[in-house]
């Protein structure tokens, strides 16, 4: 699934968790399981937009000093106190807000576009490095492929090491170190330990470190698309 289709889909489930939050709501206070169900979701959408999430991200973070409500007793229990329904109402307004924004490719930068076009024409010199025999080359091409899309998803995530000319595994750490605080970044240790796996084969090219057989190729190969298709920017 391509990155703006899974913020698309997020979004329109997060307008649904909203739009409950609202439409239950009580005496001018919204369900306080309901608004955080929605709170959490937009947090999620708001990471993965990275830089774009700014002028949302008040709207959806935690209200200051807790939330106080009492649940009713009986068949039907309410919910009184706690979250007013105008918290949800903004919440609800954001998140049609970011839809829109989706839908028209007003989240997308020249920045994004560019990097995009350059790792496409990268991959595609890569695969002909590939198809002409030429091993050890193609799997340094794949290693600047890669360590462009863990520098992107770092910047994404405000997770950029502090080194001052990082590298793949200064990226790839950060990243695992983000995904430890903040799980739903979804980078775990299965993520980094497969990150070192394929940059040790592009290490050892770039390097010319030993023999860089047809099989390396075609499994860094195999590997660099997997991680840019699961960790889109």
């Amino acid at each position: 699934m391509k990155a703006t289709e899974q913020m698309n889909e997020i979004a329109a489930e997060l307008i649904k968790e909203c739009n409950e939050a609202v439409t239950t709501a009580r005496e001018g206070f919204a369900h306080p399981i309901l608004v955080e169900i929605a709170a959490s979701k937009g947090r999620l959408l708001l990471l993965k937009l990275g830089a774009f999430a700014k002028i949302w991200a008040e709207v959806f973070e935690p209200p200051k000093g807790g939330t106080t409500y009492t649940v009713s007793s009986g068949a039907s229990p309410i919910v009184k106190g706690g979250i007013p329904a105008s918290r949800a109402e903004r919440m609800l307004g954001a998140a049609r807000s970011i839809k829109e924004a989706i839908d028209k490719g007003r989240l997308v930068t020249i920045e994004d576009e560019v990097t995009s076009e350059v790792l496409g024409d990268l991959m595609d010199q890569a695969s002909a490095l590939f198809k002409g025999g030429y091993c050890l080359a193609c799997c340094v091409v794949l290693r600047a492929v890669l360590e462009e899309r863990l520098r992107k998803l770092c910047q994404n995530r405000g997770c950029n090491p502090t080194q001052p000319r990082p590298g793949i595994d200064d990226y790839n750490q950060a990243l695992y170190a983000r995904g430890k605080t903040l799980p739903s970044t979804d980078y775990q240790k299965t993520d980094m330990i497969w990150v070192q796996s394929i940059a040790s084969i592009g290490n050892d090219a770039a390097h010319n470190k030993r023999l860089i057989a047809n099989e390396d190729a075609e499994r860094m190969t195999r590997d660099v698309v997997s991680f840019l298709a699961k960790f889109s920017i």
